[in-house]
């Protein structure tokens, strides 16, 4: 359901004109400050995932194909 709506707001900013992407606005809410004591802004496995993804994507040049694999295997918690 989370995704989908993430979905449903970047399809309405594409119309705005405003073009983004589903990995941007999740970067976006998972970085954003709560704007009060009880807002999550987005759920904590997305927020994880979000953070794990990038990451992953900054590693890409630094590492070996096999380095990378391990780590999301890892990171991702796969194997658990």
């Amino acid at each position: 359901i989370e995704i989908a709506k993430l979905t449903v707001e970047v399809n309405n900013r594409k119309y705005k004109d405003e073009l983004t992407s589903i990995r941007k606005l999740l970067n976006d809410k998972a970085n954003a400050p709560a704007k009060n004591l009880f807002d999550t802004n987005i759920i904590e496995f997305l927020k994880n995932f979000s953070i794990t993804f990038e990451n992953l994507i900054s590693e890409v040049s630094n590492v070996t194909l096999q380095q990378l694999f391990e780590k999301r295997i890892q990171l991702l918690k796969f194997l658990s």
